[in-house]
């Protein structure tokens, strides 16, 4: 927004090719503006030039909707799960 960093997504590749995305973050007053929408498309974006066909995020429940919205279902592959007790595990095919 005007230059100034509102949204944030990092993610990372895995030994099996999988894009895991982690720390996804809007500022509050910037919420609900499309920049979290934007930042998740762009990253998932550079993961498929990279040549990832799968990605994975391990989602807080009050997100939820906001990954299905964008096009991720929930996901019980057991190579990705890092069983953490109050995170969901979403998976795209990009």
């Amino acid at each position: 927004d005007n230059d100034n960093p509102v949204s944030t997504v990092r993610f990372l590749i895995d030994d099996n090719n999988y894009g895991l995305v982690e720390r996804v973050r809007t500022l509050p007053t910037e919420e609900r503006k499309g920049y979290g929408k934007e930042a998740m498309l762009e990253a998932e974006r550079w993961l498929h030039d990279l040549g990832v066909s799968r990605v994975f995020v391990e989602a807080i429940p009050p997100a939820l909707d906001f990954y299905k919205k964008i096009g991720y279902d929930f996901s019980k592959d057991k190579e990705v799960l890092r069983n953490h007790n109050d995170l969901l595990l979403m998976e795209k095919s990009i």
